[in-house]
């Protein structure tokens, strides 16, 4: 690398090209402490805070992991632990991550990195106490923030740190199978009332008052057709692929029974029921396929069929519903149901970090648990970055998405031109390089001129 090569070296006139080796790089890491990093962090979130008009009112909070390359006998690490990976990748130990990002600038306030195995309920219960340590004192446009996060993290215990004088307020989901008295309720049913507001055009809902972990709560019932729609698709091929192997075993059994296959040793009812119980091991399959194993000529017979009442049932209650809880008795059932929608945020920050052309997570070279925590931080601040760059933006009225920002911002080059003068040194002019009406834009909104050369 050159002085002629980036302009960091030119802003940054001390720097030199050892000083940015990776071995340097791996040395400042070593330099922050375990115990020291979210002080860190949060000294950096405060700064922006005390800067910007950051909205507080709603955070998002959710998990995910990211699997390694650590080897199974590398002791120098306890984070990386095997798991329910969520990229299917359980055979390689993996790295969990939580995050709480604000719903209106997608701002992230708080994370954390820890073991792999962990259940999400559990570190919920541990890195909240942390947030409202954090938060407690900082100021909302509503007066309270309002967490919002998924069912995977409910337990009585963490609902109560909410409702015990937290100062907080919280915005969750149930499992439908756990509150049956709702969730058979007919998606036809007449207390289900629209919307007018465009962002739940295909949304209908009602709402109660029900105890729920022995605390009122209230809950609103919703019906989405576009998640009926989906969840339909995903049944029916969830059926198709069960019909398909419970029609090759029977075949299977009958040629057997046939005398057609001899080889090898005769199953059991016992070990066929073992297969078809596997077969139907996927959500609400057993309740929608019939089965029955019997035997002939000492050989399993398999018989199987669709349950019709069953699946017309479960198209008319469960599917396409969702159960929301809040504590916030004062709002609007659209403003819960918008609060809880919000959670997409999280699921776009994950995102990003896993995109393997503009993320920021991977590649991670690292295998100690200090280094591991500390690639968390600054892939943390990369986030933090990204949402005031975008809030910049759609402040300025340019709506653009971060990876089509990143294209446009990686598009504008500096040319050097180089004019020979005789003998004397040749003078240069630096220019950049043509560019498209949103470049312009990105171009004077972060005042890219101030970076070439005077």
């Amino acid at each position: 690398m050159t002085r002629r090569e980036t302009i960091f070296l030119r802003v940054f006139s001390k720097v030199d090209k050892p000083s940015l080796s990776s071995q340097r790089f791996w040395d400042n890491m070593s330099s922050i402490k375990e115990d020291k990093i979210q002080l860190v962090w949060m000294k950096l979130v405060n700064s922006v805070l005390n800067r910007e008009n950051i909205d507080l009112s709603c955070a998002s909070f959710d998990g995910t992991n990211f699997y390694t390359f650590i080897g199974s006998f590398n002791m120098r690490c306890s984070l990386a632990k095997r798991g329910k990976n969520k990229q299917g990748r359980k055979d390689l130990r993996q790295i969990n991550y939580a995050l709480f990002c604000t719903r209106k600038d997608h701002f992230p306030l708080y994370f954390d990195v820890f073991e792999g195995n962990r259940h999400d309920s559990k570190e919920f219960g541990i890195i909240i106490e942390k947030f409202f340590r954090a938060f407690k004192h900082k100021k909302t446009n509503s007066g309270s923030m309002t967490i919002v996060f998924d069912k995977g993290n409910n337990s009585d215990d963490n609902l109560n740190k909410f409702l015990e004088g937290s100062g907080f307020h919280f915005v969750g989901s149930v499992k439908p199978d756990e509150h049956k008295d709702l969730s058979l309720i007919s998606n036809n049913d007449e207390r289900f009332t629209p919307f007018s507001n465009p962002r739940l055009e295909q949304v209908k809902a009602f709402r109660v008052s029900k105890k729920i972990y022995g605390k009122d709560m209230t809950v609103v019932v919703t019906f989405n057709n576009n998640l009926y729609t989906s969840q339909v698709k995903s049944i029916n091929n969830e059926i198709n692929k069960c019909i398909d192997k419970l029609s090759k075993l029977s075949i299977k059994l009958a040629d057997r029974s046939a005398g057609k296959i001899t080889k090898g040793k005769n199953p059991t009812i016992e070990s066929v029921k073992k297969q078809v119980s596997s077969i139907l091991s996927g959500q609400y399959m057993k309740k929608l396929i019939g089965t029955d194993v019997t035997g002939y000529n000492n050989i399993p017979v398999l018989t199987y069929s669709l349950k019709g009442e069953a699946y017309a049932k479960l198209a008319d209650t469960y599917l396409g519903k969702n159960i929301i809880i809040t504590d916030n008795h004062d709002w609007t059932t659209e403003d819960i149901i918008l609060a809880y929608r919000s959670q997409y945020i999280i699921e776009d920050a994950f995102k990003q970090m896993k995109d393997r052309k503009t993320g920021t997570w991977w590649p991670m070279f690292h295998w100690t648990d200090q280094k591991i925590k500390v690639h968390g931080l600054y892939c943390s601040l990369s986030l933090l970055i990204r949402a005031l760059i975008m809030k910049r933006a759609n402040e300025s009225g340019i709506s653009i998405s971060m990876n089509n920002m990143h294209d446009k911002l990686a598009g504008i080059r500096e040319v050097l031109n180089v004019f020979p003068n005789g003998k004397k040194k040749a003078s240069t002019q630096s220019v950049v390089t043509k560019m498209d009406n949103v470049q312009k834009q990105l171009f004077d909104l972060f005042k890219m001129k101030n970076y070439m050369p005077s």
